[in-house]
């Protein structure tokens, strides 16, 4: 049988639904075929596929098999170099900050592929996204910086590495009441300064193709599109 799919159990066991991945980003329709009966042996519930989205002929096979598309990955990359820009009121985190970091996690990501797909329940996602920020602070190889508003914290950016030379954003949030206020470059500033100082030579992050305000943010620090991809669900509504 093939191997081309896996399951993914922290999604499994966190969402309450046996969840898997096809690995490829491109499919025929015999390796199609036998990951929906790999799926079908293991009790899948659900099935990502993340496609090329240059390839038209997966597109319509996964179309036609009730894949359902829930969001376009933006992945924009910056060649690190040295930036003259000085962020405001940016520090690094702390532990008393983790309640109030996760009540903006909790918060902010409406427009994810998790969200929308209305089979995940919205208390579940929102607490997905406090869970991932929680595991950046508390993760020794990764750095957290958090966007200071008078006696509250207006917005963070978590900071890891894909290897020595490539680095990574993994979250950025702003609260609602400090969007729109310049945040959100200011903490790009502040992770572009740290992965400048520790020899990364380039920066990744991802956000959706229908979030164009971050798109246009990490576009003004100087990054450019990297990798689009398109990704898919399958609920195998027969199973939950």
């Amino acid at each position: 049988m093939t191997e081309n799919c896996q399951k993914l159990e922290w999604d499994s066991q966190f969402f309450g639904h046996r969840i898997a991945r096809i690995e490829s980003d491109r499919l025929t329709s015999h390796s199609l075929d036998e990951a929906l009966i790999w799926c079908e042996k293991k009790g899948i519930e659900c099935l990502y596929f993340l496609c090329a989205p240059d390839d038209d002929a997966s597109v319509a096979l996964v179309e036609a098999a009730g894949f359902h598309l829930v969001d376009i990955r933006v992945e924009l990359s910056w060649k690190a170099e040295h930036t003259s820009a000085i962020p405001i009121a940016i520090r690094e985190f702390r532990e008393s900050d983790l309640d109030e970091l996760r009540q903006i996690a909790s918060h902010v990501y409406t427009n994810t592929r998790f969200s929308l797909d209305k089979h995940f329940p919205a208390d579940r996602v929102a607490e997905l996204y406090a869970e991932w920020l929680t595991g950046s602070c508390r993760n020794s190889s990764h750095r957290v910086f958090v966007a200071l508003a008078a006696e509250h914290i207006a917005g963070f950016i978590t900071c890891q590495f894909d290897n020595p030379d490539i680095g990574r954003i993994g979250l950025l949030g702003i609260s609602q009441q400090a969007q729109g206020q310049g945040y959100g470059q200011q903490l790009v500033y502040a992770a572009q300064q740290f992965f400048d100082s520790a020899g990364v030579r380039e920066v990744r992050v991802v956000t959706q193709g229908r979030n164009i305000v971050a798109q246009r943010l990490y576009q003004s620090c100087g990054f450019r599109s990297h990798k689009i991809g398109l990704w898919y669900h399958k609920w195998f509504s027969a199973r939950h």
